[in-house]
């Protein structure tokens, strides 16, 4: 490990310093906060740019090509996945491996830091879909329509959170400037890594969010009186609405056991690995 790094001095003052021993859930969200929104920004701008990009596709693309929703509420159901879609949600242990390494050996505290990490995401993301949802519902005019998507923007993104984090266990990478990647452009292996990993969470985050929303579109195939081409009415949109969320917190659930099942599992491999940033 190289000696001498600010990171390295954190460890050995973590309790205090880094916070992972906060005493309740709010407290280690605070902290998480507090560390998410301080330079350079990172995962807001992350988030920001996958809003963006988003709403591009969305007027310049069929929305075909985005999402099998239609009307105008898909919009915000898709901002809602579609931020959610990059390394913020995957990578979640080596950006802050500080904080892991201290917490590898204490799971209270482990679980503690992972779910302030969701929560970070949650609140960053759902305000951002929320405020869609309402100007749709303000330009449709179609306020119940607009309050059953509110619910599903603020509790389906919470299943792919919980899922898409077992990418960051697996197969973890320390965020590092474009200036170290360029020095060890020839390290063909650290670089392929690399790439694939910043590469797949566009993949894997809509593939999960496909896969949570099946169910929903199953039921709506034989409960539609005008089939999936045209718009749901109210009841049919809220059924399939009910079957996403029960899934989504199933899989929240689910997922972030699993998650620390799999640290668990993997704890000496990503000790060693997060020790040192030089692996990339």
């Amino acid at each position: 490990m190289p000696d001498g790094t600010e990171e390295d001095r954190a460890l050995e003052e973590v309790s205090e310093l880094l916070g992972v021993d906060a005493t309740t859930l709010p407290a280690a969200i605070r902290s998480d906060l507090k560390r998410t929104f301080r330079k350079p920004y990172e995962i807001p701008i992350i988030i920001a740019g996958n809003a963006v990009l988003l709403l591009l596709l969305w007027w310049l693309v069929p929305h075909s090509w985005l999402t099998r929703l239609t009307g105008a509420f898909a919009l915000p159901l898709c901002l809602a996945s579609w931020m959610l879609s990059d390394v913020p949600a995957t990578n979640t242990l080596a950006p802050d491996r500080a904080r892991v390494l201290a917490a590898l050996d204490h799971p209270v505290q482990l679980r503690r830091l992972l779910l302030a990490k969701n929560a970070t995401l949650w609140i960053i993301v759902t305000p951002v879909a929320l405020l869609a949802t309402l100007l749709v519902g303000i330009h449709t005019g179609q306020w119940i329509q607009a309050g059953i998507t509110a619910l599903a923007v603020a509790t389906v993104p919470l299943g792919l959170l919980g899922i898409s984090s077992w990418l960051g266990v697996l197969y973890p990478y320390h965020p590092r400037k474009l200036d170290w990647r360029w020095e060890h452009r020839k390290e063909l292996r650290l670089d392929a890594r690399w790439i694939t990993l910043v590469l797949l969470p566009y993949a894997l985050v809509p593939a999960l969010a496909a896969v949570l929303a099946t169910p929903s579109f199953i039921l709506w195939k034989f409960v539609a009186k005008h089939g999936l081409g045209q718009r749901l009415d109210d009841f049919e949109l809220l059924l399939g609405v009910v079957v996403a969320i029960a899934l989504s917190l199933a899989a929240w659930f689910w997922g972030t056991r699993g998650a620390l099942r799999l640290i668990r599992i993997r704890r000496d491999q990503l000790e060693t690995y997060l020790a040192d940033p030089e692996k990339g």
